[in-house]
């Protein structure tokens, strides 16, 4: 499960989801995530997205994307916060 959205005041927001068991390793995740980190530049911002500590796959997805871990909250710390940062050149 992800949970992400750009910083505030305003912007795109995906609040949950992944591809289907079948449907991983496609690439659909990458574009997802691609497209939300394309749509937070587009209004100044960053994505910020929080995903669960033992989700071991979608953060390892995250992090090439190039975001990277700025908290770890809920009981026992169990979320990860990502942010993406400026484009790289």
């Amino acid at each position: 499960m992800i949970s992400a959205r750009p910083s505030p005041p305003a912007g795109p927001r995906h609040d949950r989801g992944r591809p289907a068991p079948g449907h991983q390793g496609r690439g659909i995740g990458t574009g997802l995530i691609t497209g939300l980190i394309g749509e937070a530049r587009r209004h100044g911002q960053d994505l910020v997205l929080d995903v669960l500590i033992v989700n071991e796959r979608a953060r390892a997805l995250y992090q090439r994307l190039g975001l990277n871990e700025v908290a770890r909250h809920g009981d026992g710390d169990i979320k990860i916060r990502m942010r993406s940062g400026p484009p790289q050149p």
